[in-house]
């Protein structure tokens, strides 16, 4: 029975005194993974409004009317393969702007994992000369 409440007493004097302690908090841990978190909302949104704000901004003002290729009037063609319609550029641009959000995730999560690995070799060898 002795020795539970002395395994009780040591476990209770621990945790009291990391509890407050700076070094071993939980929020310095969250503080790290609050940024990846930001960053993924930031692009989660932005993947999701940025291709139909660009759709619907670009067919309104980039595409209005119809793309007629004008080099092609002097050939015998279907009127169909001359017109295409506004819609189809701009779900080209909506590809575009969704494939830009992608890549630019992509390199900021690189660039972040670069900024990692140098934190962590710049501790190695400041823990190792100390």
């Amino acid at each position: 029975m002795s020795e539970q409440v002395t395994i009780r007493n040591l476990n209770a004097d621990t945790a009291a005194r990391y509890a407050f302690s700076p070094k071993y908090s939980v929020s310095s841990h969250l503080q790290g993974s609050s940024g990846v978190l930001a960053k993924l909302i930031i692009f989660s949104v932005s993947l999701g409004v940025l291709p139909l704000g660009s759709y619907f901004l670009s067919l309104k003002y980039l595409w209005n009317g119809k793309f007629e290729a004008h080099f092609f009037r002097n050939y015998v063609v279907h009127r169909s393969l001359l017109c295409t319609e506004n819609s189809t550029f701009a779900a080209i641009t909506a590809v575009v702007a969704a494939n830009i959000v992608l890549v630019a995730y992509i390199i900021s999560a690189v660039l972040e994992d670069k900024q990692n690995s140098v934190a962590q070799k710049q501790q190695a060898e400041s823990k190792k000369n100390k």
